[in-house]
């Protein structure tokens, strides 16, 4: 039982994070003007998209994003 939570922690944490970075990024596009429908239908759970628009909608002028960080967007 042990050998079986401690192999499914990371994974846990680690969907939690996406989960942290997309509801941040649809935060941000609502701030700037998006409306709740229009995330919810067109980007779901895509972060590569969220990323785009955000980065079309000046996400770089709030946070700066490394080229690495970028890359782990369209996985």
């Amino acid at each position: 039982m042990s050998e079986r939570v401690r192999c499914s922690a990371p994974f846990v944490a680690y969907f939690l994070v996406g989960c942290s970075i997309e509801l941040s990024l649809k935060a941000f596009l609502f701030a700037r003007g998006e409306k709740i429908n229009r995330l919810k239908r067109e980007y779901g759970h895509d972060l590569s998209k969220l990323i785009f628009e955000s980065r079309r909608r000046k996400l770089g002028r709030e946070v700066k994003l490394t080229r690495n960080q970028l890359q782990l967007s369209k996985y």
